[in-house]
């Protein structure tokens, strides 16, 4: 009876470390592969944040009403220089598209 016992652990216990030593690479490879993409994010980040700052995107996004527009959506703002979205402002008629600052 003990042998019996003794033998279903020792085969649990070698079934165990079997399929730890299948699932360690895979966990390894999924985690560089989590890493590499995590780092190919952060510098396609930092490098469209670069991209368009250096188009200044956001001076023409004030010039053509579209900052404005996205203000009222209540979206987030596109870089921490852009001003914070106005809180009181309600969406009036009086707003054209010919009354839009080019200057």
């Amino acid at each position: 009876m003990v042998d019996a016992i003794l033998l279903t652990l020792r085969e649990t216990w070698s079934g165990y470390v079997e399929g730890l030593r299948l699932v360690i690479p895979r966990l390894l490879a999924m985690l560089s592969v989590v890493a590499a993409g995590w780092l190919i994010a952060a510098l396609a980040r930092a490098v469209t944040g670069r991209a368009l700052g250096w188009l200044r995107v956001s001076r023409l996004a004030e010039r053509t009403g579209a900052a404005e527009l996205l203000r009222k959506a209540e979206l987030p703002p596109a870089s921490a220089s852009s001003p914070p979205p106005s809180s009181g402002s309600s969406s009036s008629a009086s707003s054209s598209p010919g009354s839009t600052r080019w200057g």
